[in-house]
C-alpha cells in the first residue's frame, strides 16, 4: 500500500510513509531491526518509538548500508532515506531499547561510551524525561 503502513509490536507502533508500497513489515527482537520490501517509488520516512529501536541506527537496502537522515523528538526516532525505483529489501537496524537498559551510559547504543554518548546527554539537559 502507498502512503502509511504501521508495524505493531508488543505495546509499540511503527509507522512508515512511502511513495513505494511496502510490505511484509516485520520487527526482529534479536537482530534490533525492522524489515520490509519495497515496490516501485523512491523514498521511505519510518517514525520509531524510542521504547522499541533507539541508539545507533543503519538502513540497509538490499543488504547494503546507505546514507540517511536521523532526527528525534523525546519520544521518537524519525529515518528518511531513499532508493532507486525498483524492488528492494530494507532494514533499520538500531539498539532494542530492552538490551540497552544494560548499560545506561551508553546512551547511543553503539556499543561504546564515548564523546557521542555525551553529546547526546548535552542535547537533552535541561529536558525531562518521558
Amino acid at each position: 500500500m502507498e502512503g502509511g503502513n504501521i508495524l505493531s509490536y508488543e505495546d509499540y507502533s511503527a509507522s512508515a510513509f512511502s511513495n513505494s508500497s511496502l510490505t511484509s513489515l516485520t520487527f526482529d527482537e534479536e537482530a534490533g531491526q525492522i524489515s520490509f520490501n519495497t515496490e516501485q517509488g523512491t523514498f521511505c520516512n519510518v517514525i520509531v518509538p524510542k521504547e522499541l529501536l533507539d541508539g545507533a541506527f543503519t538502513v540497509l537496502v538490499d543488504e547494503k548500508p546507505v546514507a540517511c537522515i536521523l532526527d528525534w523528538d523525546e519520544t521518537h526516532v524519525f529515518v528518511s532515506f531513499t532508493y532507486s525505483q525498483d524492488i528492494h529489501s530494507v532494514g533499520i537496524k538500531g539498539e532494542y531499547k530492552k538490551r540497552l537498559m544494560d548499560c545506561p551510559e551508553d546512551v547511543n547504543g553503539d556499543g561504546l561510551i564515548n564523546i557521542k554518548d555525551l553529546f547526546m546527554v548535552a542535547k537533552r539537559f535541561g529536558k525531562s524525561c518521558p
